[in-house]
């Protein structure tokens, strides 16, 4: 039997090593992940959301996932999904809401939230998706958390635990009033819920707080050096909805590997602009002393110097992942990406020179303004990373309008453009050596981008009722009315 082949809650567990809560306190919670365990494993906004719950006095929480057939079960107690006073989902992607319906349904709780006696438990939503578009499942939750979860996970059991009824209108009253909590039962027009941001990362650890070969990255102890981006990249939601970047101290980063060091000789560096951690090389030095095996996420093109990238490869980097996004520079610009063609290959040379020839490279398709000549261009710079003797690995993704993004108003392409760029693409890329190529599914995408820009009734028709697809016509427009964006309900000012 394979490793990722286990799906035994009680076999899961006996390889799981790490933080252990105290099961036996006066109210119970299970956080949920929409997806397979070793997706829910992997994610660190999940694993810290289980360890802060744990935190408060009077909350045991458990956790569980998605798993298709079965009720959620919490992993450390055996007990049904249905039977903890609160079930809250940590929600990452929005195709993953079609599973957070899916858990519903199976554990026998009414999916509306106006239909649930008040015996019934209190449903909390929140993560990364929800924050950027609260709509697509407000008619199912009491309650949608927006923005950082560290500090509003605790004021709302505070908030929770004084309550007599398990999610009668007393609870409501009771949380409605933590910042950053959207509770669509008694929402008023006009009334913007405003996101929450945690300004000292040092107070809150974003790491793994329980480990296990069963999960993407096996027996790697994850940690987050820092949030925020801050270079505003026009298409990406993720840079509005968390502000300027935020960065741990290099004092609290090396203190929490070492502490680890006993169960993992395995650690990952987390966040969306991890080279730019300014005291990345002392933290890369101490790592490589601890004769430490390291990897970190993608990287930015200009972050990359002779000397990051030879502490990468000491340190055990075996692949370096970039997103070039286009093979064209204006275009690129465009996006806000401002790095050229030439930067990009000057730093894959940098690359072979320290022996790392794994590349994986990221494109986006279907950008507003795109040309067949931009598509020809992917093709063209391929090649030439390809013949600097690298072995490639190609992420095609098509462009999809997010909330709260300068593109959130724009067109999709339509199937047929996707499509057809898909086939100019396969025509060329995939008789390229050393060069391999996932490519997007078009109908994937437009459910995706359905979900990111849906309003109530969209996402009651898509999620709940058991429609599929909303008319493409939704997706495919010209532009919205930026003035009546549903999703204006989150203030990310």
């Amino acid at each position: 039997m394979t490793k990722k082949s286990i799906t035994d809650p009680n076999e899961l567990r006996a390889y799981e090593r790490g933080f252990v809560p105290v099961l036996h306190k006066p109210v119970s919670m299970i956080l949920v992940y929409p997806n397979s365990y070793s997706v829910a494993m992997s994610n660190l906004g999940y694993q810290s959301m289980f360890y802060q719950a744990n935190l408060h006095p009077a909350v045991f929480c458990d956790r569980g996932w998605h798993h298709p057939g079965s009720p959620v079960k919490g992993i450390l107690s055996g007990r049904h999904m249905r039977s903890f006073d609160i079930i809250a989902f940590s929600v990452s992607y929005e195709l993953d809401y079609f599973h957070v319906a899916g858990c519903i349904r199976e554990s026998g709780l009414g999916l509306y939230a106006d239909s649930r006696p008040d015996t019934d438990p209190f449903l909390l939503l929140g993560g990364i998706a929800p924050t950027i578009n609260p709509m697509p499942l407000s008619s199912c939750f009491d309650a949608i958390a927006a923005g950082d979860g560290e500090q509003l996970i605790a004021q709302f059991l505070d908030a929770y635990t004084g309550c007599r009824s398990r999610s009668g209108s007393d609870v409501i009253d009771a949380i409605e009033t933590v910042e950053g909590v959207f509770c669509p039962s008694r929402h008023t027009a006009g009334r913007r819920i405003k996101r929450r941001i945690v300004n000292d990362l040092d107070a809150y650890p974003t790491q793994s707080v329980v480990l296990t070969p069963h999960c993407e990255f096996p027996d790697r102890f994850l940690i987050e050096l820092e949030r925020g981006c801050g270079r505003k990249c026009r298409f990406c939601a993720a840079d509005y909805i968390y502000p300027r970047p935020r960065f741990r101290s290099a004092e609290s980063i090396l203190d929490h590997i070492d502490r680890t060091r006993a169960m993992t000789s395995k650690v990952g560096l987390v966040g969306v602009a991890v080279m730019h951690h300014p005291c990345i090389e002392e933290i890369f030095e101490q790592i490589i002393r601890w004769n430490m095996d390291c990897s970190v996420s993608s990287l930015r093109v200009e972050s990359l110097t002779p000397r990051t990238a030879g502490l990468l490869k000491q340190a055990g980097q075996r692949t370096i992942t970039l997103a070039p996004e286009t093979g064209n520079d204006n275009l690129r610009k465009y996006i806000n990406k401002q790095f050229t063609n030439e930067m990009l290959l000057a730093k894959i040379d940098l690359c072979v020179k320290v022996d790392i020839t794994d590349i994986r490279l990221y494109f986006m398709i279907g950008i507003p303004g795109e040309t067949d000549d931009d598509i020809r261009a992917i093709c063209d710079l391929t090649a030439q990373c390809a013949a600097m003797g690298v072995n490639l690995r190609l992420t095609i993704n098509p462009f999809i309008p997010k909330p709260h993004t300068p593109m959130q108003a724009c067109a999709m392409d339509s199937r047929f453009e996707l499509k057809r760029k898909i086939k100019m693409l396969r025509d060329r890329l995939n008789a390229m050596r050393n060069v391999t190529v996932s490519y997007p599914a078009v109908n994937q995408a437009y459910m995706e981008a359905a979900l990111a820009r849906a309003d109530r009734h969209t996402g009651d028709a898509m999620l709940l009722s058991g429609s599929s697809m909303p008319n493409p016509k939704r997706i495919e427009a010209v532009a919205l009315d930026v003035a009546d964006m549903p999703w204006s309900v989150v203030d990310i000012s």
